[in-house]
């Protein structure tokens, strides 16, 4: 559970909570650099956590990128996506990289999808979705689609 909006706080977060699977309980987390909602997550190759996009506390829509490593409890700034983006979904590819999906931009509902390389620590275009999609989620199936 990372940034977004919580009951008894207005706006977005920097706060993260993580539920261990055996004992059923939450724990709190390093915090993020940025406060932000909306943001999409995918878990990297390497274990990383991959927080990318969403929405900041004076509204405005973000295109900046961080990483959580749970061995270190650290965040790292990763290199910024081309579009910011709000509403978003990401996934992991069987390749190692991350794609960041629609999600809301200045301009409307974005149909762009941008693919995060950690081997190049860059960004790069791919194919657009055939519709924009906004507040959605995504996965990667077994056989890698």
């Amino acid at each position: 559970m990372l940034g977004d909006q919580t009951g008894g706080r207005t706006g977005p977060q920097k706060t993260v909570e993580c539920l261990d699977l055996v004992s059923l309980k939450w724990t709190k987390l390093r915090s993020m650099r940025a406060k932000r909602c909306g943001a999409g997550s995918t878990v990297l190759g390497d274990g990383r956590l991959l927080v990318a996009g969403g929405k900041s506390s004076e509204h405005l829509l973000l295109r900046s990128v961080e990483a959580y490593d749970a061995f270190t409890n650290e965040w790292e700034v990763l290199p910024d996506m081309s579009t910011p983006r709000y509403g978003c979904a990401a996934a992991r590819l069987a390749d190692g990289r991350a794609l960041v999906i629609g999600g809301r931009g200045s301009n409307g509902f974005l149909a762009t999808v941008e693919a995060y390389s950690p081997l190049l620590k860059s960004w790069g275009q791919v194919a657009k979705m055939r519709e924009a999609r906004y507040l959605f989620a995504c996965a990667t199936l077994a056989d890698n689609r």
